[in-house]
């Protein structure tokens, strides 16, 4: 039986949304809207020991907190929140093709600990 479930939420397009809102809180607001969200529910941003978090909708219940994988197609997005959390995070990968070099994938290493190619390039392979 399954005692918690983890999270995987996405930044899309953060620097787009970071420009409509940067007079409501900053040039990284995206950013730190989504770590902010986590913390409002309890999710420990930086590896602490807790382990329960917490439902504001629900008379803040608490629960087991799962796993937390923060990913975005941005490398920046990426490098920012790797300054400010030690939640795992996912780089994916579209048309930045040097990513997918062992220069690019040691690149990635310093601020994601996962990695996924675009669908598009499983089935068209990349053309170099």
């Amino acid at each position: 039986m399954f005692e918690n479930v983890g999270i995987i939420p996405e930044l899309k397009h953060p620097s787009y949304h970071n420009k409509i809102f940067e007079s409501s809180g900053g040039e990284r607001f995206m950013e730190n809207l989504l770590l902010n969200t986590l913390t409002q529910w309890g999710y420990p941003v930086i590896s602490t020991s807790v382990k329960n978090c917490t439902s504001p909708l629900d008379n803040f219940g608490q629960i087991e907190c799962g796993p937390v994988i923060i990913q975005s197609f941005e490398a920046s997005c990426l490098k920012y929140l790797a300054g400010l959390t030690d939640l795992e995070r996912y780089m994916l990968i579209d048309v930045q093709f040097r990513y997918l070099t062992f220069d690019g994938l040691k690149e990635i290493a310093a601020f994601a600990q996962h990695y996924s190619v675009w669908k598009e390039l499983l089935y068209t392979g990349v053309d170099y």
